[in-house]
């Protein structure tokens, strides 16, 4: 004699061969089927969730709590179990409500995780639905089987034989296996119905996971794309304007950028590119409930410039960082986090052309390649191009502020030691080269002292000694430098270098503001804090990448150079944008009411007794009220009205105002 053991014995509720040897309740019969069922379902629930769970890890990691909450009740239940499944229990009754409501309450706990994460940081976790849907699974089979025990322990039946309603592989004694195990088609219909019975909660489960972890996620998130535009974008201006072409208030900005064609803005709501005629939105992308990650490039108080946005050599390409799922209790704007997703878009169209998962911020762009941590990607279709191994990786969040930001236009900074820079086309991570002697923001208040504008960065034709004591208190000391492309320094080109005269460094502020090299003048006698102290000069001269030439501060009609700040005016305060040279700048009148606080209460804040000034890296709080960038087509003044409020919180924000002032083109 064979025995017949298998799937379509654990559902036969109904074979006439396993019909009970002595009478039993009525009621307890029609519970029995029902209770089998339920146990072969939650077993396949489990099992189906367990698979789930691993491609549903995704790119961010398994959060360790909610591990740690699941093997506890992995252990309670099998506990339970073991305790109340033994022969001659009595009533399992008390157990199975325990096991009901501990699994019942740790499911509602992983779907309300998921969806606190989801809602904090724009992520789904998918892991988190599977292992509430193993809950599910785990706490049915569990608790019918501890039903059905109690049935068995109330019917006296023997555990494992063919009237035993706990049984999982009843054996049919007397039959052979080519014995019909259904009697008849109207068993293959009970059959067929108590399979799909069994399987219906494995799949309705396994679809709502899907749906929820697939579908839900991408239904806030708002795109929209315009086509690339004829001819060729407008250029940066090279000199200020004195009207204001337009203004906007933009709530919860965070970064000012420039792009190919003009402005992108980043806010708490997303990122958009701005149309620098009239500041209308050509193009967005809105991700509620996404957390932007500053970059490591600088820090201090100069505004919405250079922390959130990193665009390309050509600004054809932006990227930028949003924290991980795993990261929702820590600063949702600080960079203190490994896990991030980089989303790189084309600033002509919005065309998203790349999202890449990292944990770490060492983000650099060439004109087609982005360098996200240790991968090489393509910045035209996203593809993956190469990694970086050996000496060069980066293995936490604090080995990648050597440099972030625009790299060369065919190369890129593989780390930094001190003045002295590691190169690395963009098509070979492992043919080298050391440039050294490197001009650096010795004032810079972030990690990014290294500025790189349009490929071009500035070097010392002589070692520099290293610095002593305390910078600020010691003369501005100045050594002669040029001007040089950073491709040219990794080998990839033979452009001549651009002979800069005596200079004190570099200005990272208001280099990365207008897209040129602002260079620091040298003064041998005055220190930085005596030069704070007085409100300058900032910049002595500029070097345009985009005309190779260098322009001494006086002679310069360009922003780089400009002061902005605040004036009073004849109605209360104006905006003040003064070029270097002299010539004619913007005046722009904040209307009386238009913001929270007043132009006079703005102007009483003010940190420094002096106004307008230069842009630099200020050492002092509060931030500065007023600052600008450039951008093609025009000069973007950014008026933040909130400043000096930081200290009182109950204080509620003002939008940021941006206003657009033409100016000539290069």
């Amino acid at each position: 004699m064979a025995s017949r053991i298998g799937f379509d014995l654990l559902l036969d509720d109904d074979d006439p061969r396993t019909a009970v040897r002595k009478p039993v309740p009525e009621a307890t019969l029609r519970l029995v089927p029902l209770l089998r069922r339920t146990r072969a379902a939650g077993l396949f629930v489990l099992l189906v969730a367990v698979v789930l769970w691993f491609p549903l890890q995704g790119d961010f990691g398994v959060p360790q709590d909610s591990l740690i909450w699941c093997f506890v009740l992995l252990g309670a239940v099998a506990a339970i179990w073991f305790l109340a499944s033994r022969p001659g229990e009595g009533s399992r009754i008390v157990p199975a409500c325990l096991v009901t409501a501990g699994c019942a309450v740790m499911a509602g706990f992983l779907v309300n995780l998921w969806w606190t994460t989801f809602s904090r940081s724009s992520f789904s976790m998918g892991m988190l639905l599977a292992q509430a849907m193993a809950a599910l699974g785990l706490g049915a089979m569990t608790t019918a089987d501890l039903t059905l025990r109690g049935i068995r322990h109330s019917l006296d039946s023997i555990p494992g034989d063919f009237d035993d309603p706990a049984r999982i592989h009843p054996l049919s004694p007397g039959k052979q296996d080519s014995d019909p195990p259904w009697p008849g088609p109207a068993g293959n219909g009970r059959r067929t119905g108590r399979i799909v019975l069994t399987l219906a909660p494995t799949v309705v489960l396994a679809l709502l996971v899907a749906a929820f972890h697939f579908v839900a996620p991408a239904i806030p998130v708002s795109h929209t794309t315009v086509p690339a535009p004829d001819g060729d974008p407008p250029a940066r201006p090279t000199s200020i304007g004195t009207g204001v072409a337009w203004s906007r208030d933009i709530p919860g900005l965070l970064e000012v950028a420039a792009g190919a064609a003009g402005p992108v803005i980043l806010t708490k709501e997303g990122i958009a590119a701005l149309d620098p005629g009239d500041g209308s939105t050509l193009w967005s992308y809105r991700r509620p409930g996404a957390r932007y990650t500053r970059i490591a490039q600088s820090y201090g108080d100069n505004g919405p410039v250079n922390s959130y946005l990193i665009t390309s050599p050509n600004r054809r390409h932006v990227a930028l960082a949003i924290a991980g799922p795993q990261d929702k209790e820590k600063d949702s704007y600080s960079s203190e986090n490994n896990n991030h997703l980089v989303i790189v878009l084309d600033t002509l169209t919005g065309r998203i052309t790349g999202e890449h998962p990292s944990t770490g911020l060492r983000i650099q762009l060439t004109d087609s390649v982005i360098l996200t941590g240790n991968t090489g990607h393509s910045l035209i279709d996203g593809r993956r191009l190469w990694s970086i191994e050996g000496s060069g990786r980066v293995t936490s969040q604090y080995d990648c502020r050597a440099y972030c930001g625009p790299a060369g236009h065919k190369s890129l900074v593989l780390r930094r030691d001190g003045r002295n820079l590691t190169l690395i086309p963009d098509t070979n991570p492992t043919a080298t080269t050391v440039a050294t002697n490197i001009t650096l923001d010795r004032y810079s208040i972030g990690e990014n002292p290294l500025v790189i504008a349009n490929g071009w960065t500035v070097r010392h034709t002589e070692a520099l000694p290293e610095d002593e004591g305390d910078l600020e208190f010691t003369p501005v000391s100045g050594w002669h430098a040029q001007a040089v492309t950073l491709d040219s320094l990794a080998g990839l080109e033979d452009e001549q270098p651009v002979d800069l005269g005596r200079t004190a460094g570099l200005n990272s502020v208001a280099s990365r503001a207008t897209g040129t090299l602002a260079l620091r003048p040298a003064d041998d006698e005055n220190s930085f804090n005596k030069i704070e102290r007085a409100g300058g000069p900032w910049v002595g001269a500029v070097f345009d990448p985009a005309t190779r030439t260098v322009t001494p501060a006086s002679e310069y009609a360009g922003p780089a150079v400009a002061k902005i700040g605040l004036v009073a005016g004849r109605d209360g305060g104006a905006i003040a944008l003064q070029p270097g040279d002299g010539s004619a700048g913007a005046t722009i009148p904040i209307a009386p009411g238009s913001t929270h606080r007043s132009p006079d209460a703005l102007l009483r804040d003010r940190s420094n007794g002096y106004s307008p000034v230069q842009l630099y890296p200020r050492s002092s709080f509060p931030r500065a009220t007023t600052t600008f960038v450039t951008t093609p087509g025009l000069t973007l003044v950014i008026l933040d009205p909130t400043t000096g409020l930081y200290d009182r919180p109950e204080e509620p924000r003002s939008p940021h105002r941006l206003y657009g002032v033409a100016g000539g083109p290069r």
